[in-house]
């Protein structure tokens, strides 16, 4: 009878290599998800918290010298903002540069500038309400929403078309404070309103953004409450991530019927081109935005897919308004030349080519507002 040789063992280097191997491969695929996961939640999370990252070399009654970034040497007009107290300021043209440093116009400072003091530079020219900011009338209201109360800025108007202004992500109701003159001259009352996960407004169930998903609700809202308050018709202003809100409900209420026309201000209107330029950006690796992409979509309940308002452009069959900075760094200019080249005739685009993210009125508000005026007119009776 035949003696059966024993199988031979596989050397142990080669499972020490598999065992390795596999490790790696879990390490990799651990540090992949993880890299996914916390870039996700810089979309989704809201942050309200104010940061200060230029500094004052110093300051006179009327200029202030501030070190020289992208921030603090764009052309045009600005909010110059500083702690403590949330101090404020408006910072005009440029008067003078070096290399190291910008010198700039300053006027209506609220308390004293000392050299060293951090500050940030931002496209919200005016700080407060609009009485205390502009001189403008207006009235504090609530708009009852789904998930209950948010605040919002009625400025009155003669006109029975009102204007709603929906701010960007992690923003407020100041960014439309330097649109409201030029509304006011028309005669159109504003509704400028606050949204889902806004400070002193609701909470959405799981505290994340959905990219105008869900927080489209809430500007239905705010147009149910300016049908029952005297206008007959409506014209939605959004700004960055509120052009993804104002698109969304645009096709989604049944609301939309008492729009005559459309303003978008570097609008989110496709998210996939957004995220890959911040990835450039940033310096991350393009491999991260598909899985960033698939667990946000997870996390939130939202396709991608869903929000790619470009892709959905032949629903959208009124006059329509864009305005895109050229040197945007936050939402890829492109985003607005497909759209409106996707509807020809009813989508008009001016690009500003030195303006930075919805910073278009910031460095020719002369243009921006006959621009606007021009399109509004229309329908401002």
């Amino acid at each position: 009878m035949p003696i059966l040789s024993k199988p031979a063992r596989r050397p142990r280097h080669r499972r020490r290599w598999l065992i390795a191997a596999i490790a790696v491969l879990v390490l990799l695929v651990a540090a992949v998800f993880g890299a996914a996961w916390f870039f996700s939640s810089v979309l989704i999370t809201p942050d309200h918290k104010v940061r200060y990252p230029d500094t004052v070399v110093s300051a006179s009654k009327d200029t202030v010298t501030l070190t020289r970034t992208d921030a603090t040497d764009e052309p045009g007009i600005y909010g110059l903002y500083w702690q403590p107290g949330d101090q404020h300021a408006i910072v005009g043209e440029i008067s003078s540069q070096t290399d190291k440093q910008v010198t700039r116009k300053l006027s209506k400072p609220s308390g004293a500038l000392a050299p060293g003091e951090k500050v940030f530079v931002g496209s919200n020219v005016y700080q407060g309400n609009p009485r205390e900011t502009l001189g403008i009338a207006y009235d504090p209201v609530s708009v009852r929403t789904q998930l209950g109360p948010a605040p919002a800025w009625f400025i009155p108007g003669r006109s029975r078309t009102w204007v709603i202004f929906v701010h960007g992500i992690n923003a407020n109701r100041q960014a439309g404070l330097r649109l409201m003159p030029a509304l006011r001259r028309l005669g159109m009352p504003v509704l400028d309103i606050t949204y889902r996960n806004d400070v002193g407004a609701p909470r959405s169930p799981d505290g994340k953004f959905h990219l105008g998903a869900t927080e489209w609700n809430d500007l239905d809202a705010a147009v149910a409450y300016a049908l029952t308050h005297g206008a007959r018709r409506v014209v939605p202003i959004g700004m960055s991530m509120g052009g993804a809100i104002v698109a969304q409900f645009m096709r989604r209420s049944s609301r939309a019927a008492k729009v005559p026309r459309l303003v978008f201000d570097a609008p989110a209107l496709d998210w996939t081109p957004i995220l890959d330029l911040a990835a450039s950006e940033r310096g991350i690796p393009t491999a991260l935005v598909e899985p960033m992409e698939w667990i946000t979509e997870r996390r939130i309940g939202v396709s991608f897919s869903e929000l790619d308002d470009i892709k959905a452009a032949s629903e959208f069959t009124l006059p329509m308004l864009m305005f895109h900075g050229g040197d945007d760094n936050v939402i890829p200019l492109s985003v607005s030349k497909r759209f409106a080249a996707a509807r020809p005739g009813l989508a008009r685009l001016h690009v500003f080519p030195e303006a930075g993210h919805v910073k278009s009125w910031n460095v020719n508000h002369v243009a921006y507002d006959r621009y606007l005026a021009r399109f509004l007119r229309p329908v401002a009776k």
